[in-house]
């Protein structure tokens, strides 16, 4: 194991499991677990109890650490407060807080890799909810006719649509209970 401390934290990365772990944790962590002889009053051998630790991975680390940062990530920070200089001066405190094990070129590579896997799930449109406007809206031919409209329209629209014809229709329903007087509907 190496260790790093910095004045932001005390860290050990563990070359086994590949994870930084907090020093003041370090008996506790999973790579310690070991048989504990005697460690009861009737002198048996027992096994470590176990405890459930929160593993902080490279990358969990890496995000919680640039997150510290605005000048990193908040593009509506002023010019002159996110410098190229003042970037770079962050992300060696990030390496050194990091522990040095990994180069500063790696750490920003990752963090690259981060964002575009978040770009890239945040870009993706959530799936397509068609309409099957025969078998929904059986004999009201003017909710079919607005039904198969929504199915053309881009997914966005159609989201904001369907909740105005859902509650179009359940207004018009429950007009048309308090209308007839039906008590068993």
């Amino acid at each position: 194991m190496q260790q790093q401390e910095s004045e932001e934290t005390s860290l050990v990365y563990c070359e086994s499991c590949k994870i930084f772990v907090n020093i003041s944790n370090l008996l506790s962590h999973s790579c310690f677990n070991c048989t504990i002889i005697n460690n009861d009053t009737n002198h048996e051998v027992v096994d470590k109890p176990q405890q459930h630790e929160e593993v902080e991975t490279v990358e969990e680390l890496l995000i919680s650490l640039v997150q510290l940062r605005p000048a990193l990530w908040d593009h509506l920070i002023a010019l002159k407060n996110r410098s190229k200089n003042i970037k770079d001066d962050l992300w060696v405190e990030i390496f050194t807080a990091m522990g040095q094990i990994i180069s500063l070129e790696e750490i920003k590579k990752k963090w690259r890799n981060l964002q575009r896997q978040i770009h890239k799930v945040l870009s993706v449109p959530p799936p397509s909810v068609n309409i099957n406007p025969s078998s929904l809206y059986e004999g009201n031919a003017a909710c079919v006719a607005i039904a198969e409209i929504l199915n053309k329209l881009p997914q966005r629209n159609k989201a904001k649509l369907e909740i105005e014809l859902l509650r179009l229709v359940y207004d018009t329903y429950d007009q048309y209970i308090s209308d007839s007087g039906c008590s068993n509907c």
